[in-house]
């Protein structure tokens, strides 16, 4: 801080940085206090009607999403429909 003719001038605070663009948000948890990779949490692909078809004739589609729900206390912990997620859950 330094002044000016008698006045002193305020202290310039930077603005806050980001964090890291790999930092990624807390993961919801249902009541029990499971996440999405805990095993008492059931995987839910959804596809489109084409996927269905595909079912039908004894293909593996790629899910559009897939919704992700607690088997003990039935809470929704969302859907993802990253391409990784996906895969994984074909």
């Amino acid at each position: 801080m330094g002044k000016i003719g008698g006045v002193s001038e305020p202290a310039i605070i930077p603005p806050p940085q980001p964090g890291p663009p790999d930092a990624r948000p807390a993961e919801r948890r249902c009541d029990c206090g499971f996440t999405r990779d805990h095993p008492k949490v059931e995987a839910s692909p959804k596809y489109k009607w084409h996927g269905w078809v595909l079912l039908m004739m004894g293909s593996t589609p790629t899910p559009e999403r897939v919704l992700f729900r607690c088997t003990v206390c039935r809470r929704s912990l969302g859907a993802s429909t990253d391409p990784a997620v996906l895969r994984r859950h074909m």
